[in-house]
């Protein structure tokens, strides 16, 4: 099921459809046990602040940008007031006293973290507000020192526009902290510095100077920065402030917010469709993030450069978590909200706009972002929000007609694999119960799913170029994270290389030089148990996890091929459908060989009975005797054996894997790999396996050579 989008949450949360029944929610539980007392005063306020917790926990990082202790303790807080609210309405009203106290409490302690976080916020966006203040201050200052040539320009367009901007600003001062704070920002921002005069009749500072004033310093720190640039476009989310250019002249008047200085300042900056943040009413981020942006996170670059199938894929709830029940309500609520409204007569269509905007954001978002095509303005005149919303007030919206041309749009922009899916939802247009809230369910899964591809295919056209630097970056952020090394910092890496040391000295004592060594690490860290994974390898922890269970399972699978043949005779053995066929069902069975050893060893039951099964299906189809008495005993226990490393056939296997490994390394993933003798039957698996950890060594050493050759030295001088 795909997650509803953030902007349409909110205004899911926002309508009376939700709020009023919450709110009634709210007032019933209060009444259950009076000798508890009220949770709630039963307010639009509270019912929203309930909702809010919804919100936060679907979107903690699109309502909290900021994770600090106290955005961390309010997610905390939600999460679990979450779940005792779904355990209170589930109960009979007999069993809920005990819920409805543990309710409470967390009810109260969300109210707890809401307020700290709220209050830390709002010192945030009023330090935004001064510096913005201050800079206009200094720009009016500016302005005014031109030469009398430009007079005339200055006092008809700068000033006014400048003294709108202050405004503006005082106008949001109000909104997070009420008139009190108006009184204390402009007694702040009024202290003398020597810089800019006052621009018009509203209160500025004498002296605007904000690299100087010591008063000035002291908010700039407090709000992050001290750069005398307009507050970053983050900043202006959170602050709900316009983020425009101080010298432009438009300020946002189309921010939203309640006034009461209870809900947060701000709100959207213009557009087609103003959302408010059931939170903070600050606008939300926007959904996809820049590939070039995601490709300079470490992990996500390291996953693209040595995972040649790596592919984004959508984020899911891990099902039945309090996240995957609370988004499928959500995602339900939202669409039985929408089918409600349209069912009306006349048809409720104010959330139909809401629905259209953000349509018409993912339309764009699938549009190539280095230039402005045809299609971006075919877009915005086909979808013109203020239109659509005359069109409504005049009751001539064709809601359909809209549908066909998102429809048509998206058939043009869509890679060729989803022209069934577009042709399927035109489709649904054409038929008699026309469900049109479905249709548009299906338009935001497709075009979520479109940006998926479109994110792919751009990370396809950018390997290439990550290939370029991709040991010099990593290398480069190595060196952020572990600033004192090789010297000091990486003592897992020490302990690994000096532990292949001596592995090594035990294996090819010849040949004991650092190189040798290194790819004797390389081998244990796949078909030895490590002792702390070595800080080079972090990032591919999982990685080598996954191929030290291939490996474990490659050798399981060739140990009961060995071992049954020896209970069942050379027959069964030189059979090779028989022994392909029972490799096949045995790697099935164990997860396609990816099953961890503890894992496959509680697999063994099932494992033994598919091996009894395949050989019984292998007698009747030969017409031998079923299996009975001790050749039924023999061929349980030979399974069994092979999961003991005391086995003779698994210890040979395993010495010759440790060594084949080795060699891998050696040569660097090159594809003529030489299997050792024992493997036929998992032979093309197993070079597979070798020859993909091979490369990632080889790239582990690229990265990782300086630092590996110091620490050698280190050992080999010791």
């Amino acid at each position: 099921m795909e997650k509803l989008t953030y902007s349409l949450c909110q205004s899911l949360v926002s309508l009376p459809e939700v709020t009023k029944p919450t709110q009634q929610l709210l007032s019933d539980l209060s009444k259950l046990c009076p000798d508890i007392g009220s949770i709630t005063s039963s307010s639009t306020r509270e019912a929203r602040l309930l909702l809010s917790s919804v919100v936060i926990t679907l979107y903690p990082r699109q309502v909290l940008e900021q994770q600090g202790p106290a955005e961390l303790a309010l997610i905390s807080s939600a999460e679990r007031l979450l779940v005792s609210f779904a355990k209170l309405v589930g109960l009979r009203k007999s069993s809920r006293r005990t819920r409805l106290m543990v309710f409470t409490a967390n009810w109260l302690h969300f109210h707890q973290a809401f307020s700290a976080w709220k209050q830390q916020d709002s010192s945030r966006l009023l330090a935004g507000f001064r510096d913005h203040w201050l800079q206009l201050a200094a720009l009016t200052q500016t302005v005014m020192s031109n030469d009398s040539t430009v007079h005339d320009q200055v006092q008809s367009t700068w000033l006014p526009n400048i003294e709108r901007q202050q405004q503006e600003i005082l106008r949001r001062v109000r909104q997070v902290a009420g008139q009190a704070g108006v009184t204390q920002f402009v007694a702040s921002v009024a202290q003398p510095t020597p810089a800019a005069q006052p621009a018009s009749a509203a209160p500025v500072p004498a002296d605007g100077d904000s690299s100087n004033g010591s008063d000035t310093a002291a908010t700039s720190s407090s709000s992050g920065s001290s750069d005398p640039s307009p507050p970053s476009a983050s900043d202006s989310v959170a602050a709900g402030h316009s983020g425009q250019d101080a010298a432009s002249g438009h300020g946002a008047d189309n921010s939203g917010g309640d006034g009461n200085g209870s809900g947060g300042g701000g709100g959207s900056d213009g557009g087609d469709s103003p959302r408010q943040n059931p939170v903070a009413n600050a606008e939300a981020p926007a959904s996809y993030v820049n590939v070039m942006e995601l490709a300079q996170n470490l992990e996500l670059a390291h996953e693209i450069i040595v995972d040649d199938e790596f592919r984004l894929k959508k984020p899911e709830a891990e099902p039945g978590t309090l996240a995957d029940r609370v988004q499928r309500t959500m995602q339900a609520a939202f669409w039985d909200v929408l089918r409600g409204q349209l069912k009306q007569d006349p048809p409720v269509l104010d959330q139909v706009v809401a629905l259209l905007a953000e349509v018409k954001e993912m339309l764009v978002a699938n549009l190539p972002t280095q230039r402005v095509t045809s299609l971006h303005a075919e877009i915005d005149a086909g979808l013109d929000i203020d239109l659509i919303r005359q069109q409504i007030e005049q009751g001539a919206l064709n809601i359909k007609a809209l549908a066909l041309f998102i429809l048509s749009l998206m058939g043009r922009v869509c890679a060729p694999s989803r022209d069934p899916e577009v042709q399927q939802l035109k489709d649904s247009l054409e038929v008699p119960d026309l469900d049109i809230a479905s249709t548009f369910k299906g338009i935001m899964d497709l075009l979520s799913a479109m940006r998926l591809d479109l994110a792919n295919h751009e990370l396809r056209s950018l390997r290439p170029l990550l290939l370029q630097h991709a040991a010099q970056y990593e290398r480069t952020k190595f060196g952020e994270l572990f600033p004192s090394a090789p010297a000091s910092g990486i003592d897992h890496t020490f302990a690994w290389l000096r532990k292949a040391q001596q592995n090594c000295a035990i294996a090819t004592p010849e040949e004991c030089r650092p190189l040798a060594v290194l790819h004797q690490g390389f081998a244990d860290l796949i078909t030895e148990n490590v002792d702390g994974m070595p800080e080079t390898w972090w990032l591919d922890t999982e990685r080598l996890a996954a191929i030290s269970a291939q490996l474990s399972c490659c050798c399981l699978v060739q140990s009961i091929s060995v071992l049954i043949s020896g209970v069942l005779g050379q027959r069964v053995a030189h059979d090779v459908q028989f022994m392909s066929q029972l490799r096949d069902t045995l790697f099935i069975l164990l997860d396609d060989g990816t099953m961890s050893a503890a894992a496959a060893e509680q697999a063994r039951e099932n494992i033994t009975a598919q091996v009894i099964s395949s050989v019984n299906k292998f007698h009747e189809k030969h017409k031998l005797a079923p299996l009975s008495g001790d050749l039924l005993q023999n061929l349980t226990a030979a399974v069994g054996y092979a999961y003991s490393p005391e086995n003779p056939v698994r210890a040979v296997l395993s010495r010759r894997l440790k060594s084949c490994t080795r060699q891998a390394v050696s040569k660097l993933g090159n594809a003529d790999l030489e299997l050792p003798q024992g493997f036929h039957l998992v032979e093309q698996r197993l070079k597979s396996v070798l020859l993909s950890f091979a490369r990632l060594a080889a790239y582990n050493q690229k990265v990782f050579g300086p630092v590996y050759s110091s620490v050698l030295q280190t050992i080999f001088n010791a």
